[in-house]
């Protein structure tokens, strides 16, 4: 099939052109091959013993209580066959143990789930996340990837071009290019330049000239070092995992969230890492899946309860949303292997509110009513709701999204406020301003907890409408509403959309007259703290 054209090209720096630094801005291709020439960073002889092996094992002589005189670098290493290493995969091959709160480059980060403030409702990439540390100066930044998020996006070298734009020189048509999400920073849906990782264990002169080890075995390079790769090397694109994309702590943050409890800090070797690599590259595997079975391995590892038990425990709010995320933001192909269409972050739209609110709860009075609805036993918000849905049906609004019509979020299929904009998610949505360049409007049906007090005769709670307010003229922008006869009748407020029968907006002030003078009460009106807008394109 053909390759999937992302957001935008990818671009490569021209051949000619030298970054300043290693990884200088941390963008895309940062530095071209030859700036990573005599790097000292991380780099390890073959023959060398990995020191992590080692310091396993003497976790494992306390742990264990064996005597120090067991523990040599002569004594087999890590070859998966004796009991240095503190917890093996269940294959026997490789280890892992909990580091405590070492932080340092190679150190993986595994999200706890138990935390009291989850990602649920935001950063839901980052719910059971496996993250390996690139780089970690505890004084300024400390840079990860997350390993079990991948795509099912494939790019070719025709999606891909230099800086300048031209397309690459040496492409080659049979490149196959999977990509992972690695991080929300320099990622597949920031607005920022990309910035691309490429995992590799390629041995030899020239991967370690152009590469970074972060541990023995595994190392990292551009994607123009990856390219250097195969055509001096002789390298393939399956010998690379692409990450778009980073996370990263500023100064102590990564510091203070271990301390808060957010993260579980682990060790573990290359083999470990390299096997759930190739198996989630595999193109049987689900993006959907979110990589919770790499997850739980190493949690499993770790001694932070077994790969079955967290198997069996993905059903709650976080892992459902962090499959939600997945489907939405991992998959770019539909269940045909057709190409998805949108690649950008789903857009609140006023698409996505229906003008449809027939239901008119019991005692309504049928289609086309404006009558008052203070008889019917309705609350002071249903009957609003109701009021300016029979308006519509009457054929006073003409059916369309105007000012005063009452709109509702859309639940065909699935919800399109499940991951950004939850505010939405069920909303009625009052429209108060309608022009050629936006919409605004209040949502309705979410009160708070804060009233606002109206002196002896009581108070009135505080419905939250949006995130926006009025720059200048107030700390708390509130919108007035009433559809009270008497308040109509006395002139309190005007009309929302000039229809005399539809809901009044006033002011605080028009809201303490009437009340001192007796002709309303505080259930009379509705107040509604800020309000949302739509931009309209062109």
């Amino acid at each position: 099939g053909a390759f999937i054209v992302p957001p935008r090209r990818w671009s490569v720096p021209s051949p000619t052109a030298k970054a300043g630094g290693r990884h200088a801005a941390f963008s895309i291709f940062a530095a071209s091959d030859g700036d990573r020439e005599g790097s000292d960073e991380g780099d390890n002889e073959g023959g060398e013993d990995d020191w992590r092996d080692f310091r396993a094992r003497l976790v494992a002589q306390e742990r264990d209580g064996l005597s120090s005189s067991s523990l040599s670098s002569d004594d087999g290493g890590s070859d998966g066959n004796d009991r240095t290493a503190v917890k093996k995969q269940p294959s026997g091959v490789g280890w892992a143990y909990d580091s405590g709160d070492v932080v340092e480059r190679g150190s993986v980060v595994l999200a706890r789930p138990e935390q009291d403030f989850g990602y649920g409702l935001r950063q839901q990439y980052f719910h059971k996340s496996v993250v390996l540390i690139l780089d970690h100066d505890p004084s300024s930044f400390t840079r990860g990837i997350i390993l079990n998020r991948p795509t099912d996006l494939v790019l070719g070298d025709e999606d891909m071009a230099y800086d300048d734009g031209a397309p690459l020189e040496d492409a080659d048509d049979g490149n196959e290019w999977r990509v992972w999400f690695g991080g929300d920073v320099c990622g597949l849906y920031d607005d920022e330049e990309a910035e691309v990782v490429c995992l590799h264990s390629i041995g030899g002169d020239l991967a370690r000239e152009i590469s970074d080890e972060v541990i023995k075995g595994v190392y990292w390079t551009t994607l123009a070092g990856a390219r250097k790769l195969m055509r001096e090397g002789g390298a393939k694109t399956e010998d690379f995992w692409v990450f778009c994309g980073y996370a990263g702590w500023g100064a102590g943050q990564l510091a203070d969230e271990l301390k808060r409890e957010s993260w579980y800090m682990a060790a573990t070797d290359s083999r470990i890492l390299l096997s759930e690599l190739k198996r989630l590259r595999n193109r049987d595997a689900d993006p959907r899946d979110g990589g919770l079975e790499t997850w739980g391995l190493l949690m499993d590892m770790i001694g932070r309860g077994t790969a079955e038990e967290h198997s069996n425990n993905t059903s709650n709010f976080d892992d459902l949303m962090l499959r939600e995320w997945a489907r939405e933001r991992l998959l770019f192909r539909d269940e045909d292997g057709g190409e998805v269409d949108d690649f950008s972050n789903l857009d609140t739209d006023l698409t996505d509110l229906s003008v449809n609110l027939d239901e008119k709860g019991e005692g309504g009075t049928g289609k086309g009513s404006v009558e008052d609805t203070s008889a019917v036993g309705l609350d002071e918000m249903d009957a609003m709701i109701l009021r300016a849905s029979c308006a519509a049906d009457a054929g006073l609004l003409d059916g369309a999204v105007q000012p005063g019509t009452v709109v509702r979020a859309s639940s065909a299929g699935s919800s399109p406020f499940l991951l950004d904009d939850q505010e939405f998610h069920k909303s009625l949505v009052l429209v108060l301003q309608d022009d050629d360049r936006l919409t605004v409007g209040a949502i309705l049906n979410l009160p708070s907890g804060q009233e606002i007090t109206m002196g002896a005769t009581g108070s009135i709670v505080q419905r939250y409408g949006g995130k926006y307010g009025v720059r200048g003229e107030s700390e708390k922008p509130f919108v007035w509403l009433h559809f009270n006869n008497s308040l109509r009748e006395a002139g309190v407020g005007s009309p929302i959309g000039g229809n005399n029968d539809n809901i009044w907006i006033c002011t605080q002030e028009d809201v303490a007259v009437a009340i001192t003078l007796g002709q309303a009460s505080p259930a009379d009106f509705v107040v509604v703290n800020g309000f949302s807008l739509w931009e309209k394109e062109g």
